[in-house]
């Protein structure tokens, strides 16, 4: 998934888009200002030690270490004080980037022209050499994450994503309960404790026949039960990636333009059900299914091109959240703080559109 931060986040307004506890993701793969971390982390404090009923539970950690496993130190310092106010801190493992998939060596001549096919979800994953590679570097981040944290009772993230749509595929599939299944395997050897995955679905569930979301669901379930030590899932439900707020000039990109949404929070109702499904017929190792609410928009130039993300507006955070919980969908840890603490604090509103119902 691609991970730009962009645009202008002004201090405008206090509208509140939170309306209960929920978990959610800091960023480390992307250039941090410190100030801005700081400002963020310190608002999560702030709530933990005044009993807000909006406190945040736990702090997920994407991308923990560089892609080869190194630590991003300078970030997790930064960080390393404010675990206090989390019920739980996840540690994501690294994993290379869609970028480095592209520029990966292929045979016979171990070319690099930066032209490899797909993404590294569906081509990258099937490359064997690409693979296994992941799997090294998530076991070397494994193990400097431990070395760093040893007596924080921390958990694990893959920080590794998926389209689970792709699972239909056989060879994606098996690349996947590999992937999965080694790399759960060794973080739970090095530490026992919850291991987290949050994956997407690309396709809009309404566009699903009934013949496929059975072979989804059937997929979806061979996958968990091959990895039984990944035992919760916050599956994205891909609202932030699927909405599009058009800039005026490649300089005037503000969040406040009228915002247009592919899907809503039917969409999410939909996946939900089919994991809960998917859940049992894997025996219900994944104990803590919940939803990654997103918390951000989409900026696209005048051809549709994607510019980043910014703040996701506040009054549709505060109605997709609640329609969440009144059909019983729990939220997970969300992405991401940044976003968060703007809709929260200081993002005006939009003009938003959700699709006419079906």
């Amino acid at each position: 998934m691609k991970r730009l931060v962009m645009g202008c986040l002004l201090a405008a307004l206090s509208l509140q888009a939170q309306a209960g506890p929920k978990s959610i993701f800091l960023q480390l793969n992307q250039p941090f200002v410190e100030a801005d971390m700081r400002a963020w982390l310190q608002k999560a404090c702030d709530l933990k030690d005044a009993g807000d009923p909006n406190q945040l539970t736990n702090l997920v950690i994407q991308q923990a270490t560089h892609s080869d496993g190194t630590l991003r130190a300078a970030a997790l310092n930064v960080a390393e004080p404010y675990f206090r106010c989390f019920g739980s801190v996840f540690f994501g493992v690294a994993h290379r980037s869609n970028e480095e998939w592209k520029d990966w060596p292929r045979p016979p001549d171990k070319d690099k022209t930066n032209d490899n096919p797909g993404t590294m979800y569906d081509a990258g994953i099937k490359d064997a050499s690409f693979r296994a590679d992941g799997i090294r570097v998530a076991k070397l981040a494994a193990d400097n994450i431990t070395a760093r944290f040893p007596n924080l009772p921390f958990h694990w993230y893959v920080s590794y994503e998926s389209n689970l749509n792709y699972m239909t595929d056989a060879a994606i599939r098996g690349a996947y309960k590999e992937y999965l299944s080694q790399v759960t395997a060794y973080l739970y050897a090095v530490k026992p404790r919850s291991i987290l995955w949050s994956p997407a679905f690309w396709t809009p569930y309404d566009t699903l026949s009934a013949a496929q979301r059975e072979s989804l669901t059937a997929a979806v379930a061979e996958v968990l039960a091959s990895s039984p030590r990944l035992n919760r899932l916050d599956f994205q439900d891909f609202i932030g990636q699927a909405s599009t707020v058009t800039c005026v000039s490649p300089t005037n990109c503000l969040p406040w333009q009228p915002v247009r949404y592919k899907i809503d929070y039917r969409n999410t109702l939909g996946y939900y059900a089919l994991m809960r499904d998917a859940q049992a017929r894997a025996g219900n190792t994944v104990v803590n299914l919940m939803v990654n609410m997103e918390m951000f928009i989409t900026q696209r130039d005048a051809a549709g091109n994607e510019v980043g993300f910014t703040t996701g507006d506040p009054p549709e955070l505060a109605l997709r959240e609640q329609k969440y919980r009144e059909n019983g969908i729990p939220i997970g840890a969300c992405w991401e703080i940044r976003y968060w603490y703007f809709s929260n604090y200081g993002v005006p509103a939009v003009t938003w559109t959700y699709p006419a119902p079906q």
